[in-house]
């Protein structure tokens, strides 16, 4: 992290300022030809690649001081939840969210993040000796939207802090993403270890 300041703020000169500005707007993963999984050997060597892996190298920092930061101020946690695009489908960013963090109770179980990439199940991370749990909870904003408009045009909404959303009850079901989930067990089998089902009311 002192190379990255150093490079984008102490007036190295291996970095231009365009190239900062397209660092910064998220445009230096595009241009590196990668994903937030992590970077290929097409990458590797070329200046786009680096910029890809400092963008990379920034996200996970932010990440790592929002983690710390609010660990701090709440005076520990339970667990930690990663989620939307990135946090459901990004080995390499979880791990290196993770990485370094055992001083605060957070230990990752390599061999399941390296597997688990799924929208249909929640999952377990932690590993066994882990104190803080280590979570995958996918998004799913178009269902609350939907149970929005449905609520509204019914009347029955209420305000944000009092409406509840069936799927806040234990024993709520999502039997579309149940049955995808089956599905794509039959391709990636390992996920059914990874898998982890809320306590039975």
């Amino acid at each position: 992290t002192e190379q990255i300041s150093e490079r984008l703020f102490a007036g190295g000169h291996d970095v231009f300022d365009r190239d900062v500005e397209q660092v910064l707007d998220g445009q230096g993963v595009a241009a590196g030809g990668a994903d937030a999984d992590g970077l290929g050997s097409r990458t590797e060597g070329r200046k786009d690649g680096q910029l890809a892996q400092l963008a990379l190298d920034i996200e996970v920092h932010r990440l790592k001081k929002y983690v710390g930061g609010y660990i701090a101020a709440i005076g520990g946690v339970d667990a930690i939840v990663f989620t939307a695009g990135v946090g459901e489908m990004s080995p390499y960013i979880r791990e290196k969210v993770c990485e370094g963090m055992e001083c605060l109770g957070i230990k990752l179980d390599v061999k399941r993040n390296e597997r688990c990439k799924t929208r249909n199940a929640e999952c377990d991370l932690s590993a066994p000796d882990s104190k803080v749990r280590v979570f995958v909870i996918p998004t799913d904003e178009e269902r609350v939207i939907i149970e929005d408009v449905v609520a509204i045009m019914n009347r029955t909404y209420d305000e944000h802090t009092k409406f509840v959303y069936p799927f806040q009850k234990a024993d709520y079901v999502n039997q579309e993403r149940a049955d995808a989930f089956v599905r794509e067990c039959e391709k990636k089998p390992w996920l059914k270890d990874c898998v982890v089902y809320p306590p039975k009311p």
